[in-house]
């Protein structure tokens, strides 16, 4: 008995050693994806990610920074639950009607450009992501210091490397890549203040941290970078302190997991997004483990999400959220409900 014990103790082994043996193993730089060139990488990773079989695999990034830009044959029709209509969505990463997937980063910076989705999961099964950082060079919403305040003129800071700008009499026209989105100083929580230790101020918020007459409010450029805004104000935010110019739109989340099942999530920093972090909608089983939400530290920014950091719509089975961090997003840390959409 001892010996028909230890027999199949043995067998169990040898079948799971094989079983991991059976999983390929594909390094991206034989496929010509080459990390820190700064090329357009969108069509090869998902040109390799179609011609993939039925069996399991490994796709293995070499750590460095890999760029992402809107490519037209990746362009698809999604109804995303809590964001924008949008006639179709940039896709950058499209895992579809896929199993037994893992892509490992190793620690990678993904790079993306212009407003675009960087994981879309569409009908998918067993899909592991890990070990990956997702942001933008040049933001989807803007920031800036506070450097004067009082009831007559407010006096902000702008990175203009990293918000690039016009300015005219009525607002400011942000120009980054391909965009041109207007913001002018508006009440309530389109107008966000942030202290120096990412706390939002007390009695800001949906409250809003300017008010006044903010339509007669003159805008104008002291220099590249400095922005002075001139009219009747009844509350200003603190000096030294930052808000976030919100002027772009909430048309796709960091990731997007669409009736897919058994989909783990482990050791992602999503540093931006240009709506929702990351919206799981009609999944089944979903494991997150170390997934953050939150501003990059190494670039001095106060925002991460555009609105809700995780956000669960119309799921079953167990979804898991272990050790994971929100901070600086417009909304909710996590939101789990159901919704009507076509």
């Amino acid at each position: 008995m001892q010996k028909f014990f230890l027999t199949s103790i043995l067998f169990f082994l040898l079948t799971i050693c094989t079983a991991q043996n059976k999983v390929k193993k594909i390094n991206v730089k034989d496929y010509g994806i080459i990390a820190n060139t700064k090329e357009n990488l969108t069509a090869k990773i998902n040109q390799l990610i179609e011609g993939l079989g039925s069996e399991s695999v490994q796709i293995i990034f070499p750590k460095g920074r890999y760029d992402f830009y809107p490519d037209a044959n990746y362009y698809r029709t999604y109804y995303e639950s809590n964001t924008y209509d949008a006639d179709t969505r940039k896709l950058a990463i499209l895992i579809k009607n896929k199993k037994n997937i893992t892509i490992d980063a190793q620690q990678s910076d993904f790079v993306y450009h212009e407003h675009i989705q960087p994981f879309t999961l569409d009908n998918a099964e067993n899909i592991t992501i890990k070990n990956v950082n997702i942001d933008w060079d040049v933001p989807l919403t803007s920031e800036a210091e506070i450097i004067e305040a009082d009831e007559n003129h407010i006096l902000m800071k702008i990175d203009i490397a990293q918000s690039p700008y016009k300015i005219h009499e009525k607002g400011l026209t942000f120009i980054g890549e391909n965009a041109n989105e207007n913001w002018a100083l508006s009440e309530g929580s389109w107008l966000i203040e942030f202290d120096k230790n990412h706390i939002i101020p007390a009695n800001t918020g949906d409250n809003g941290c300017v008010k006044g007459d903010l339509k007669n409010v003159i805008y104008s450029e002291v220099k590249p970078g400095l922005v002075v805004m001139k009219g009747n104000f009844t509350k200003t935010p603190a000096v030294g302190n930052f808000i976030i110019l919100r002027h772009g739109k909430r048309d796709h989340a960091g990731m997007f997991l669409f009736h897919s099942k058994n989909t783990k999530l482990e050791n992602i920093n999503v540093y931006h997004t240009s709506g929702l972090g990351i919206l799981s909608q009609y999944c089944e089983n979903i494991e997150m483990r170390k997934v953050n939400m939150i501003p990059n530290p190494k670039k001095n920014r106060y925002l991460s999400g555009h609105d809700d950091g995780l956000h669960f719509m119309g799921c079953k089975g167990e979804i898991i959220i272990d050790s994971c961090d929100t901070q600086g997003l417009m909304d909710d840390p996590i939101n789990i409900h159901g919704t009507y959409v076509p």
